[in-house]
């Protein structure tokens, strides 16, 4: 630079020779080679750094990417969203055998006499569960890992998953599965039938099952009805009764309704209050034993059936629906719990969070940028 001014100073007492031209322009390339060169490494430095914090997202494990996706998603309280078909999972999954039956639970005084040993225990497990997660998941819930695929099903050995989003699609979705054909698994086409099933679920999911069907046969030359099942996830809110009140209505009208079963006839009243706690004995694979009622083994199994469809087993959800709303309404968890579960993160939850981070960091990174090159867009010369 200071060599510049001074031909530059001494231009104005002489002409420029040859040999004066050529080294101002040689310095003249040498200072604007040397400001591209500043500006690219500020650039590339603030580029990188983009680039770093846009690859860190998909750690959602770590704190901070936890708390921004939950802090989107309005539930400040550190956990994620569960659907009730997951947390019904979960409780099948329970060791019955470390549960005490004689802990007590809501209504248990009126409901106690009605529920067999298995079935109290599946009961006080689901409030256990709801009443401190952490002490059920230590005690008595029994580590279970992915099932192994059996080629039975499309969707096999696949992760439960929790949601950030309790507005999520998949959390509100259907849950759509179907029964791999035998021919199929003979020829050993599971891997083929799977990837053709997701282009054509689309059918049973409109329950068009005459489409599917002919599409099944075109593709596979198959024409049985390969039985498919839908069940709803249910969303992050158990079963219908939304309020205690409301709860608590329909378990005093369940009682009331069993008490109307039982006053129809004293073949009913007897049975019941002799078989009630074992109603499973309606099935045919059970024998019944010791049947002092005084009427057939056939009459008991059809009071038993009735009793068991028409009100013990509304009674047992509605219990469970009355733990929910009085304990976590909303089946939200700790993202720790769930892991210890083998739970995942939702791929369209964590699919949102990651646009939401990378459309975040990106604005303030060009923002960076943008002023840098405000300040300094002036050459020194």
């Amino acid at each position: 630079m200071i060599g510049t001014y001074t031909l530059l100073l001494q231009a104005q007492s002489k002409p420029f020779s040859s040999s004066d031209l050529f080294i101002l322009i040689i310095l003249g390339l040498l200072i604007l080679i040397i400001f591209s060169a500043t500006r690219k490494k500020k650039n590339t430095s603030n580029k990188t750094q983009l680039l770093r914090s846009t690859k860190s997202i998909n750690s959602y494990h770590s704190f901070d990417e936890s708390e921004i996706a939950l802090n989107q998603y309005g539930n400040r309280s550190g956990e994620v969203y569960i659907t009730k078909s997951n947390f019904q999972s979960i409780i099948r999954k329970s060791n019955l055998k470390s549960i005490d039956s004689s802990r007590a639970y809501s209504y248990d005084t009126e409901t106690r006499k009605y529920l067999s040993e298995i079935e109290l225990k599946t009961v006080i497990s689901s409030f256990s569960f709801l009443q401190d997660p952490d002490y059920y998941v230590n005690n008595i819930y029994q580590p279970a890992t992915v099932p192994e695929d059996q080629h039975f099903w499309v969707y096999e050995g696949i992760s439960p998953s929790y949601h950030f989003d309790k507005n999520c699609p998949n959390l509100n979705s259907k849950y759509f599965n179907f029964q791999i054909p035998e021919q199929i698994r003979e020829q050993n086409k599971v891997d083929e039938f799977r990837t053709w099933f997701e282009s054509t679920r689309y059918l049973l999911e409109k329950e068009d099952y005459k489409a599917f069907t002919a599409r099944l046969y075109s593709r596979f030359r198959i024409k049985t009805n390969a039985r498919a099942i839908e069940v709803k996830n249910g969303g992050h809110e158990i079963f219908s009764a939304k309020t205690l009140l409301e709860s608590r209505k329909n378990i005093s009208r369940i009682l009331v309704s069993i008490d109307s079963f039982k006053a129809t006839s004293s073949m009913n009243k007897t049975i019941i209050d002799r078989f009630a706690s074992n109603s499973f004995l309606w099935m045919p694979k059970y024998k019944i034993y010791n049947n002092d009622t005084g009427y057939s083994d056939k009459d008991v199994k059809l009071v038993l059936e009735e009793f068991h469809k028409k009100y013990k087993t509304s009674l047992i959800k509605a219990l469970i629906n009355h733990f929910a709303i009085e304990l976590n309404s909303s089946l939200t968890f700790k993202i720790e719990l769930l892991s210890k579960l083998n739970f995942r993160a939702c791929s369209n939850c964590t699919k949102s969070v990651d646009n939401k981070i990378i459309s975040s960091r990106n604005r303030l990174s060009t923002r960076k940028i943008l002023d840098y090159d405000n300040d300094d867009d002036v050459l020194p010369f």
